[in-house]
Order: C-alpha cells, then structure tokens, then sequence
C-alpha cells in the first residue's frame, strides 16, 4: 500500500454584515467532483505540513492566510490505477489575511471558491470527516475569542 500525506486548512475571516459581526468559512469545490472541500494537497518536498497548507489555501482558495493551530487528521483509503493509497491529511485552523490574485497560482483543479457561514459550510462540506474538522476549527476558535 502506498501512503500519501497532504494538508489543509480551515480558513476563517469575520466580516460585518448589517451590523453583525460574521464568521465566514472558504470552502473549494473541485473540477469533475461533487461537492465543497476545505482547500489542501500534497506536502511536498522539504515542507512541512504547516507550511503546505498555508501554500494550499494560497493555490486552491487564492488566499493568504495564518495558520494558527492544528486541528486534527484525516485518514482514508482509495484505490487508483489499480494502487491502493492510504492518505493522511493534517488540517490548520487558518485566519485569513488578504486574497491573492498572482497568476502563478492558476489552479487547474479547483471550479469555485466560496465563503459560508458556520451552518452553511457543515451543510456544503461532501466529507463527514471534513465536517468533523469544521466542528472543532469552530470550537477552537470560539475557545480562542473567550481566552482574549
């Protein structure tokens, strides 16, 4: 069984939207796949997962964003080509810091890009675990806002 290691973020950003302050989520939606996914992919060589996620957000969301915590892993099997792979995926809490529109990041797997609020984004996500990463991205930063 071959092994693969990728990692991703759960990007946040508070917005006002008629004088409320709003935790929006930034989900990606992928070329010929259904459904909305937290931005990651492939650590590559000489990177830690840290910093592939932050190059991930940055490639696949069109974000600059500060990781800020791990907030778990993801393992799963698949099969391709006849190979068996099991993936592991580590996931960052992330705050955004500004978007980014280099065109040396045109992504060539991602359709969309959008930003949802906490409800809307456990609702989108296709993933039960990315769902899980969801839950405790938005504890974990709740537990961050009450410590200030």
């Amino acid at each position: 069984m071959k092994k693969e290691y990728s990692a991703g973020g759960a990007v946040y950003k508070t917005v006002k939207i008629k004088n409320k302050i709003e935790t929006l989520w930034l989900l990606v939606k992928h070329k010929n796949t259904k459904g909305w996914r937290f931005p990651k992919g492939h650590i590559e060589p000489g990177e830690n997962a840290r910093r592939a996620a932050i190059r991930e957000v940055e490639e696949e969301g069109k974000v600059q964003a500060r990781s800020l915590k791990r907030v778990g892993v993801i393992d799963y099997v698949f099969n391709i080509y006849q190979t068996t792979i099991k993936k592991s995926v580590t996931f960052f809490l992330m705050k955004f810091k500004k978007g980014v529109n280099d065109p040396k990041y045109k992504e060539k797997t991602v359709s969309k890009t959008g930003w949802f609020d906490y409800k809307s984004a456990l609702k989108k996500l296709r993933f039960p675990k990315e769902k899980e990463i969801l839950i405790r991205a938005f504890e974990s930063l709740k537990g961050r806002k009450k410590e200030k």
